[in-house]
This record gives C-alpha cells, structure tokens and sequence, in this order.
C-alpha cells in the first residue's frame, strides 16, 4: 500500500475531526420526551448540620405592675378537721432533787388513837413498840399488904396468921383499853398517855394505895418507873 502524501492526511484528519463534532451535536441535543419513570427509592437522611451561632440578646421589655388590689371579704370559716395522730412520746428528763425544805408548822393535835396490843404474862403487863418489837414487860403486882390481925382461936390447937393477896380479878375496859382491875380484897387503876402508852398504874390494897409513873424514851421504850 503506497503512502499517503501530508497534505491528504491533513485533510483525511480534518474530516474526522468534523465528523466527530457532528456526532457529539447529534448526542448532546435533546430528543423527544419519553414516558414518565417510576418513582426510585428514598434516599438515605444526610448528616444533620451542625448548630448555628447563638444571636445577640434582645432587649428587655418594659416591666408593668397594676395597681394593689382591695382586701377581699373575709370567706366563712371552714369545717373542723378531723383529730391527729398522737405524737411519740418525748423523752424523759428527771431533774435533781431541789434542797430540803424548812420543816413547817406542828399541825393540830390527832385523836386518840386506838389501845395499843399488849399481852400479860402473869402479873406483868407487855406493849407492843411502834417498830412491831415488844416492850418491856411491867410488873404490876402490887406491894405485899399490911400484915393483918392474927386472931388465935383455942380450938384444940393453936392459931396462925394471913397476909392479904389479890385474889379473883375483873378487868374493866373503856375504849377498847384497860382502865381499871378489880379484886376481892384491892384493886387497879390505869392511866395512858396519848400515843396509847401506859402512864400510871395505881395499885390499892387494904386501903393503901401506890402509884407507879412510867417514863419512855423519845424511840418509845420504856427509860424508867418511879414509885409512890
């Protein structure tokens, strides 16, 4: 194949360079308008933008305050509620003992009080203490009485003598206490002080009498008996 001269395949280039153009129009111009196509799928969200500035503060508005308002009439009273829960208890708190007091006045004088127990044993008399203790005991056998007259009689033999003794006695009471003894031949005569205690005792035989006084000490026992 023989060669081609430069100026043919100038010409030859040429051609092609226009032809080339002419379909580059023809593809680029519009056509005619086909049919509708279907709806493609969703895209996907894109990334949310980022926060724009902040703008600058506005202007504070003008502050309006009405007039004060009358008192209103006074509503009607509502009713009573119902009674609350006991509360806990509190604590205790015991304060100290205060100082002893002065002693006050001596207060009226009490009645008698009752008789006192006591017990005998023989011709002795016992008191019962205040401390539930017995007393001492109290002899209240009187003096040996005066010797009487020995009267001898002749009756195939000869006489003796008698000395008085106190024979059978008979107690008389009087509130409840013994007040007085009474014998064949001699009696007794009982005296008490107020708390119940036994003050005298007097004792008559043959007509002589002796008195005996007790004393007590400030416990209630028996200090001291003096005779008369």
């Amino acid at each position: 194949m023989a060669s081609l001269d430069p100026k043919t395949l100038i010409l030859i280039k040429r051609s092609e360079d226009r032809l080339r153009s002419e379909i580059d129009a023809v593809s680029k111009s519009d056509g005619p308008k086909g049919d509708k196509g279907e709806k493609g799928d969703a895209g996907k969200n894109g990334q949310r933008g980022e926060d724009g500035q902040r703008g600058p503060r506005g202007e504070r508005g003008a502050s309006i305050t009405g007039a004060k308002g009358e008192a209103g009439a006074r509503g009607e009273q509502g009713p009573r509620g119902e009674k609350g829960n006991r509360g806990p208890e509190g604590p205790s708190i015991q304060g100290r003992d205060g100082p002893r007091g002065k002693a006050g006045p001596t207060g009226p004088r009490g009645p008698k009080g009752d008789m006192p127990r006591h017990r005998w044993q023989e011709t002795s008399l016992q008191f019962e203490q205040p401390n539930g203790k017995w007393g001492s005991l109290v002899d209240l056998k009187g003096d040996r009485g005066i010797a009487g007259q020995t009267i001898q009689r002749r009756v195939g033999g000869g006489g003796g003598g008698s000395t008085a003794k106190l024979k059978n006695p008979a107690l008389t009471y009087a509130a409840g206490v013994v007040t007085s003894i009474a014998y064949d031949n001699g009696s007794k005569a009982l005296t008490y002080n107020e708390d119940g205690t036994l003050n005298t005792l007097a004792t008559t035989i043959s007509g002589v009498t002796t008195t005996k006084t007790l004393s007590y000490n400030a416990d209630g026992t028996l200090s001291s008996i003096s005779e008369t």
